[in-house]
């Protein structure tokens, strides 16, 4: 004769233990405490999860909070998890439901979490706030000073430069930038944010770079190093009219290379920024006046002196366009008087 066993609770048959209907009466889907906290980072709205501080939003971080306090009971098999996040005044509420199958039968349970955001500072902003920083970029200028459109591109080019790296590395930051009339100084982390900083300016707007190290303590037994990075911008910049041999170049573009126009002839210039040592600055396109071009032939044209008001007669350059009674601009240079492109 076959054997049964019978269900403590109601008698009825039952192969293993509790029947299913009175397992199920007692069963426990999920638990999970009514209350949880979630940290957030009053500054920069970073959240602390799984043990480190990441780049979130608020719902991600409240249902991952959620979702790892669950717990599932181990009879359960298929378990699907729903998980809802709405503020709740200051903080956040969870609608959780959770299907499952037990004993093959489908069962379900839906409660709500409270998630308590507390506002914390983060490690990166801990040390922003510190004034920490590892190396410095310091952008000079040769024989002048960086120009107030020089300084904002170079921030431009820290921040963007800061974000990428920032994608693999949370702890790069920007910690302090300064203001000075010889230029400005850029406090980074870490070092290596502060070389690929001064790369991408140098590569920008040319000049030189220069490193220097300087031990600032020591840390878990080892020495700490601090690294000054110098940028020196070349001493010509757009707008610059040079002499160079017999040419006379107005400046339209600088970086690795110098480039710009022959005022003689009209003729293209582009030369490395190491072949301009010999180069002479003669005066800057805000130097230029406005006068009247007087008469244009074939080889030569007459303008007045804007000083003066005397006719000049000089050569025709290939780019003038104007005609006889219009107005150009020119730049007068101990030089000569020369006709500036549009």
């Amino acid at each position: 004769m076959p054997s049964y066993l019978f269900c403590p609770n109601c008698g009825q048959r039952s192969e293993n233990g509790l029947c299913t209907q009175c397992f199920l009466e007692q069963f426990d889907l999920v638990n999970c405490p009514p209350l949880l906290v979630a940290k957030v980072c009053t500054t920069c709205g970073s959240c602390f999860r799984n043990g480190k501080w990441v780049e979130c939003d608020l719902n991600s971080l409240t249902t991952s909070t959620v979702r790892s306090q669950l717990n599932i009971n181990p009879a359960a098999e298929d378990v699907h998890i729903s998980l809802v996040p709405e503020i709740f005044g200051e903080n956040m509420r969870v609608h959780a439901h959770v299907d499952a199958m037990v004993r093959g039968r489908a069962v379900s349970e839906d409660f709500d979490v409270d998630v308590r955001i507390a506002r914390k500072s983060c490690d990166r902003c801990r040390l922003i706030t510190g004034g920490y920083y590892e190396a410095i970029v310091q952008l000079r200028a040769e024989n002048r000073y960086p120009t107030s459109e020089e300084r904002s591109r170079c921030k431009d080019i820290t921040a963007n430069v800061i974000n990428q790296l920032q994608k693999s590395n949370r702890m790069t930051f920007i910690s302090d930038i300064k203001e000075l009339k010889e230029g400005i100084d850029i406090y980074v982390v870490p070092i290596h944010a502060g070389d690929q900083v001064s790369k991408a300016i140098a590569e920008r707007f040319g000049g030189q770079i220069s490193r220097a190290a300087k031990l600032a303590g020591r840390r878990e037994g080892k020495d700490v190093y601090r690294v000054s990075f110098s940028v020196r911008l070349p001493r010509f910049m757009v707008g610059d009219i040079l002499s160079l041999g017999d040419l006379i170049i107005d400046i339209t573009s600088t970086g690795k290379r110098i480039v710009g126009r022959d005022l003689n002839t009209g003729a293209r210039f582009n030369s490395d920024v190491k072949d301009m040592v010999d180069a002479e600055l003669l005066c800057h396109r805000s130097d230029a006046k406005t006068t009247v071009l007087t008469m244009v032939q074939d080889d030569e044209i007459q303008v007045l002196d804007p000083d003066s008001y005397e006719p000049i007669t000089l050569p025709r350059p290939a780019f003038l366009n104007a005609k006889g009674g219009d107005e150009v601009s020119v730049i007068k240079t101990h030089k000569c008087m020369f006709v500036l492109p549009d």
